[in-house]
């Protein structure tokens, strides 16, 4: 809706949609459009409220006020296939009300619930950043009430992985790691694992269970490591007198740091067997840069069987972890270049996007994830898998520009693009920076009055892992099922997915820009959901 005045008393209210069923107008969901996005061409609507702003002003220089209605449509399960039409109604004091239509498509095929995608997605929190914006002390129950959003966010998402600091200033920007050192009568230490067992459950109650529980334990250099003595911290607690201070951990590779970590490992481990998540614990975090052998060693015997984490540009094609250095495997691979879209005349033929779930390969993908196109992030999980990656990774729900440019001595790549302005906390301290290699993507959520809320991105990724899901379940119906669906929608399916595969390489590749070019991508989704549909009646899965 625009308006030359300012809009006030906007409302829109949805009826039921009819078709061969009814789909009530409680299933119909509606939201308003925050202009609190800025890009380049100026500010634009991101983030997405229940509620309209009481007034949309008009815009200085634009000459008038626009506020944007999205309607989503929750599809109960039990709705039959088939055309459904319906209205709302958009209203505002002193404009006469619109009628808008309302039409949708739906298909004998439902999406799965987000903890059964077989799409992989990795999506960082930052606890910090949440208590930093809503100005409330971190860990208090302002803090988890305001944490309980994150995570409900990302379990819409289907994430898959969850990033712990154990040490103190990681590259993720906390001040505090969440396992606090405490110290014993007569020398060792105890571990207060309060914080760090109530995250994870937390994370669990909307995530379900995890592939991966990565423990930031190693500060990664860029292309060269850091060293054995690297200043490396973690949080120790004087059980007499409450003081918490930053205490450097023991040289790594000596007998000192092993018995040092061990010990601290194996409680962790210990607590993650309570929730059922000690076989997806792994240590972070790799870069290009990774360790010296004998850090590696050295944490081969003091957590027997723990994989790593990496995050770089390198690139690994390896279908199963890959050997790191002594003892050590690499078991979860975010990169960002060497991946190339299939090339359907290619001798090996179409990825096997079925089995791709487990592959330590996880795409993220460069350029300016938080002001990039819609159509961009709907189709980075499709883009993803044709690239013979598992899935998404290496993106931010929620951290947000809570800290001056100037108090930042590590974030040099955000402080590029707003030198004097505020920026997030990703890389905040030198000691642990991971420079060029971070994050592209920081906000797929925005802050809200209450926590999170979706942004326009956020709604669009969502969407792109529903097509997703739908595409490998397609794929496999046709290459493992096709017995059982027959030849000629078998057949049909493989021509479908040449042509999402050519649409996608259409874009420029999994590097392409804003994506422009959206001509027939709603046929490609039309054709995907119904074979999808066809081919699960057929299969029974």
């Amino acid at each position: 809706m625009t308006s030359t005045e300012a809009i006030k008393g906007l409302a829109a209210t949805a009826g039921e949609l009819k078709g061969p069923g009814t789909i009530p107008a409680s299933a119909v969901w509606i939201r308003y459009g925050e202009f609190d996005g800025d890009a380049r061409g100026g500010p634009y609507a991101d983030s997405l409220l229940d509620k309209p702003d009481a007034e949309y002003p008009v815009v200085k220089g634009a000459g008038a006020a626009a506020a944007q209605v999205l309607v989503t449509v929750r599809v109960p399960k039990d709705a039959p296939a088939g055309e459904y039409k319906g209205t709302v109604i958009v209203s505002a004091q002193g404009l006469a009300p619109v009628s808008v239509p309302v039409a949708l498509t739906v298909f004998d095929w439902s999406v799965p619930d987000p903890v059964n995608f077989r799409t992989f997605v990795c999506g960082y929190q930052s606890p910090t950043s949440v208590a930093l914006q809503y100005k409330v002390p971190e860990w208090s129950e302002e803090h988890w009430k305001l944490l309980d959003r994150s995570f409900e966010l990302l379990g819409q998402l289907g994430n898959k992985a969850l990033h712990i600091m154990v040490v103190d200033r990681a590259q993720f920007g906390n001040d505090e790691g969440m396992v606090y050192w405490v110290k014993k009568d007569g020398g060792g230490y105890d571990y207060d694992l309060s914080v760090f067992e109530r995250y994870v459950k937390l994370a669990k109650k909307h995530c379900g269970t995890f592939d991966y529980v990565v423990l930031h334990v190693w500060h990664a250099g860029g292309w060269s490591d850091r060293g054995t003595k690297q200043e490396n911290t973690v949080t120790v607690i004087d059980k007499k007198t409450g003081k918490r201070e930053h205490v450097q951990v023991p040289e790594f590779a000596t007998e000192e740091s092993k018995k040092f970590w061990a010990e601290a490992l194996a409680a962790i481990k210990a607590s993650l067997a309570k929730e059922g998540l000690d076989k997806a614990m792994c240590l972070g975090t790799l870069s290009d840069s990774t360790a010296p052998k004998d850090v590696f060693k050295m944490f081969s015997e003091a957590a027997p069987g723990v994989g790593w984490h990496r995050g770089c540009h390198t690139m690994n094609p390896a279908p199963k972890p890959y050997g790191i250095g002594p003892g050590s495997q690499v078991v979860y691979h975010e990169h960002c270049y060497g991946m190339s879209l299939a090339n359907p005349a290619g001798a090996k033929g179409l990825p096997k996007l079925w089995e791709l779930r487990g592959n330590p390969g996880t795409a993220y993908f460069r350029g300016d994830f938080d002001n990039m196109s819609l159509f961009r992030s709907r189709n980075w999980p499709e883009a993803a898998l044709w690239t013979n990656k598992q899935g998404v990774g290496r993106f931010g729900l929620d951290f947000w520009n809570v800290i001056n440019a100037k108090d930042s001595e590590g974030a040099a790549m955000q402080k590029s693009r707003n030198p004097k302005g505020s920026i997030g906390i990703y890389n905040r301290w030198p000691q642990s920076t991971c420079s060029q290699r971070e994050p592209t993507a920081y906000r797929f959520a925005d802050a809200g009055p209450d926590g999170a809320v979706p942004n326009l991105r956020f709604e669009a990724l969502r969407e792109g892992l529903a097509e997703s899901e739908a595409l490998i379940v397609a794929a496999e119906a046709a290459n493992v099922h096709a017995d059982k669906i027959g030849k000629e929608l078998a057949d049909r399916i493989q021509a479908l997915l040449l042509d999402r595969l050519n649409f996608c390489r259409s874009q420029g590749g999994p590097y392409g820009g804003n994506l422009t070019m959206h001509t027939g991508w709603q046929d490609l989704n039309r054709r995907l959901f119904a074979a999808t549909a066809e081919a699960s009646k057929k299969t029974g899965r």
